[in-house]
């Protein structure tokens, strides 16, 4: 809903539904040999599996001034523990995740300052995904930045982000870490730009 002076508060919540799928499993064992061919040891065929992926609740809370700033939570629970497909005993689990972020913009109108015009964005997330190692689930961590930048003469805006996030997967007598980078780029294009001009 809309409050006094433009601030707002939303709420929502959603479910997805499982699904049934039919599934086809090709395994093949081989016996590698540097010297000649590899060896089929073991084979087999089925293409009359079915198998089941799982459902998920998501839940998001988020307040703020329009044009001013935004502060948001989202939380989304998969029920990976339900699932059935092949391979998957003792390798899946249930998944969460909690994403916070924020946006800011300094003065959205601002005419001689194009720093004030620009969207600065922080975001955290936590949770583990659903694969399972030696019996405990893969947690991850991550933090991401961004920028909305105004393009001229339009209210469409060029949108980069970055974002870090650290897996710490669980090993037999160790925690293996492994950390990943991504960066992207998206361009947000205002209705404006689609409207026909008319001139009287």
């Amino acid at each position: 809903g809309t409050f006094k002076e433009n601030y707002f508060l939303n709420l929502g919540a959603s479910y997805s539904t499982g699904r049934n799928c039919k599934t086809t499993l090709e395994k093949r064992i081989y016996r590698l040999n540097v010297y000649s061919s590899d060896d089929i040891l073991d084979y087999s065929f089925d293409d009359d599996l079915r198998s089941s992926l799982p459902g998920s609740v998501r839940a998001g809370l988020s307040v703020g001034r329009k044009n001013k700033f935004v502060a948001a939570a989202d939380y989304t629970f998969s029920a990976w523990g339900n699932a059935e497909f092949p391979g998957s005993e003792g390798y899946v689990t249930n998944s969460r995740t909690l994403s916070i972020g924020a946006e800011y913009t300094p003065d959205w109108l601002a005419n001689y300052s194009f720093l004030k015009r620009i969207d600065y964005r922080l975001g955290m997330h936590t949770g583990n995904n659903y694969l399972l190692f030696n019996g405990s689930s893969v947690k991850e961590t991550g933090v991401s930045l961004g920028l909305g930048i105004p393009m001229r003469r339009t209210y469409s805006k060029t949108n980069f982000f970055a974002d870090y996030t650290r897996k710490n997967i669980p090993g037999q007598s160790f925690t293996h870490i492994e950390n990943y980078f991504s960066f992207g780029i998206s361009i947000n294009m205002y209705d404006f730009w689609f409207i026909k001009r008319r001139y009287e």
